[in-house]
Order: structure tokens, then C-alpha cells, then sequence
């Protein structure tokens, strides 16, 4: 029997996915089943073609100042969005009976490109200490990610004040993985 976040999770995945990925099937119990070209990438081993020749990887690297809907409309942006949902938030989500990462966050996000490029951000990462490839991408998304929250710091408007706040966790998230330590991290922001 399923809880009410596993409910609101699979909710917002039938409404969230479909929008941006092929499926070969979807099974009564909501559980995706597809391979997309980008799946199939991250299995080939990383070579020099696949980081720098890719036009996937170049057209996400150019989707970076892009909102997150027409960002999304990238293969590998989308695949990254789907990574983060079915594989980073359930972390985030361990106690969490509402899976609000899972669910409230991915949807928030597609409004707040800060909160976006977190995901991203995080998710590139992931990718990258997983299977090696992706390196360039996500300083990139993470760095524009920091820029604009930055910027809107100074002006935060109370109804954007968890997107701010769970992007901010997504970011600390990313620097773990990638194994910034805080002392790195507060001279590069004060030099920004």
C-alpha cells in the first residue's frame, strides 16, 4: 500500500514527466519503464568525444541562462531533471511521509530558475561521480545557480523563501559531492 507522499510522488511524475520524455510503457502501478538516449550515454565509458564533441552536452551547457521550461527541452537537461526526482530527492525524502522534495520542490522549480539550476546542479554532479562523464556541466549550472541567488538576497520575497531555502540545501548537497570543503568554498564566494 502506498503512502500519501508516494501518491502526491507518483502524481507529480505522471504530470511532470510526460512533458519531457519518450516512454516505451508506463505499468498500473506508475512505474516508468524507458530508455532514453541520454540513459544509454551515461552507460558508454567517457572519452573525450562524449565530454566535449557531444551537441547534447554543448546545447545544455548553452540552456544554463534559459528557464527551466525551455532548458528542459534538452534531452540531457531532462534526463538530469528525471535523475534528480527518481534518484536524489528520495534522499531528501527519508523521513518525509509528504516526499516534499520528490514532489513540491520538482514542481516549484519549473517557476524559480534558482531552484532549477540547484536540481541541475546536483544532479550533473551525481552523474559525474557516478559514471565520470558530464565534468563541465555542473560548475557551470552550479555557479549561475549561486550567482542569482546572490543577487536575490537582497530582495527575497517571503513566497520564494523555501525555494531559496531547498536550493541552498541542493547547492551544500553538490559541494559535498564534489568535495569542496567550507574554507574553498567562502573565499571563492567573497572573490565572486
Amino acid at each position: 500500500m502506498k503512502t500519501q507522499g508516494e501518491n502526491q510522488k507518483v502524481s507529480c511524475l505522471i504530470e511532470i514527466i510526460p512533458r519531457f520524455f519518450s516512454f516505451t510503457s508506463i505499468f498500473a502501478d506508475h512505474r516508468v519503464e524507458s530508455i532514453t538516449e541520454y540513459e544509454k550515454a551515461l552507460r558508454e565509458p567517457v572519452n573525450a568525444e562524449n565530454e566535449q564533441g557531444s551537441d547534447e552536452v554543448a546545447a545544455a551547457k548553452a540552456s544554463v541562462s534559459s528557464p527551466p521550461h525551455v532548458a528542459l527541452q534538452n534531452p540531457l537537461i531532462a534526463g538530469l531533471f528525471r535523475h534528480y526526482i527518481d534518484f536524489l530527492a528520495p534522499w531528501y525524502d527519508l523521513n518525509d511521509t509528504q516526499a516534499l522534495f520528490g514532489t513540491l520542490v520538482p514542481t516549484r522549480s519549473l517557476h524559480n530558475s534558482v531552484l532549477f539550476r540547484a536540481i541541475i546542479a546536483f544532479s550533473v554532479c551525481h552523474q559525474s561521480r557516478v559514471t565520470g562523464n558530464f565534468l563541465g556541466l555542473g560548475p557551470l549550472y552550479h555557479a549561475a545557480c549561486v550567482k542569482d541567488l546572490l543577487v536575490v538576497m537582497d530582495n527575497i520575497q517571503p513566497e520564494f523563501q523555501g525555494d531559496y531555502l531547498a536550493a541552498t540545501c541542493l547547492l551544500r548537497s553538490y559541494e559535498i559531492l564534489n568535495g569542496e570543503s567550507s574554507s574553498i568554498r567562502s573565499r571563492n564566494y567573497v572573490n565572486y
